[in-house]
């Protein structure tokens, strides 16, 4: 309900080289994989954010911050994937916008686009070679659904 002081932060994470585990380890690897990344990213992740099993190989977390920058979670996440057993990694795409803007549209709409955002994010640190992260800081939600336009976009 505070949107004057609050950022929404979602970040795409999907485990890196998923389908290589698949093919080497079979359908348990994989499941040993996910397993793995997911109890890395619960006990990374605030007791209020919400984890979630997006896709097959991918999780997605979204919470609220007071600053814009989710650098410090996020790069905690990257850790703790590397860190879990199997040390997988991860490719992330983080979407941080300011709540006031987006606190009067409808919330499937900011969820879809934020999404989109996050997905392209996560594909782009996946094709600089994994094990990265790519942040849009305040992108555009008002207008068509464009995830190539986020002119302030940061590469991490």
């Amino acid at each position: 309900s505070r949107g004057d002081d609050r950022y929404l932060v979602v970040a795409l994470v999907g485990i890196d080289s998923y389908a290589a585990i698949t093919s080497l380890e079979g359908d348990r690897g994989a499941d040993r994989a996910r397993v793995a990344a997911a109890l890395a990213l619960r006990d990374t992740i605030r007791h209020d954010a919400v984890l979630g099993h997006f896709d097959q190989s991918e999780f997605l977390i979204a919470d609220t911050f007071t600053t814009p920058d989710p650098a410090p979670l996020v790069e905690r996440a990257l850790g703790a994937m590397a860190a879990a057993p199997g040390g997988v990694t991860a490719s992330i795409g983080v979407v941080s916008t300011p709540l006031r803007p987006i606190a009067g549209q409808p919330p499937n709409e900011v969820l879809d686009k934020v999404i989109a955002l996050a997905t392209t994010a996560m594909s782009r640190a996946r094709r600089r070679g994994g094990n990265q992260i790519e942040y849009l800081l305040d992108p555009s939600l008002s207008g068509p659904d464009e995830p190539d336009s986020a002119p302030d976009s940061r590469l991490d």
